[in-house]
């Protein structure tokens, strides 16, 4: 029984330091773009997303400066929200079956910028 605690205390030990190494050495920027568009075309505005960076436990990643566009309609210039950070924790058990679940999302000091169209809209 103790060899059996000792083996899983290893096994545990290696996962965790193995997953630190990958969030260390993964470069979650490479997919900047791809997130980005995936983004836009999602909410049908533009979107701006700074430096990203991955974080294992509770598994989420932080956006700096990212902004998102207003409706064209109504102004294609000033952005319609905007923030210093954004932080997104994700659900675990389905990104483990490949979707994705948004957890929280937090956004440090955010700018929102409502604007009235001539019609009152």
């Amino acid at each position: 029984m103790r060899k059996f605690v000792v083996a899983l205390s290893i096994f545990v030990v290696l996962v965790v330091a193995g997953l630190l190494v990958f969030a260390a050495t993964f470069n979650v920027n490479k997919y900047r773009g791809t997130i980005q568009s995936k983004l836009e075309k999602r909410l049908g505005r533009p979107a701006t997303l700074g430096e990203m960076h991955l974080g294992i436990f509770p598994p989420r990643f932080r956006v700096q400066s990212p902004a998102i566009g207003d409706d064209p309609r109504f102004s294609p210039d000033a952005p319609f929200i905007k923030a210093q950070e954004m932080g997104v924790s994700l659900k675990l058990w389905p990104l483990l079956h490949k979707q994705i679940e948004i957890s929280s999302l937090n956004l440090e000091r955010p700018s929102v910028n409502l604007i009235k169209n001539p019609a009152g809209v």
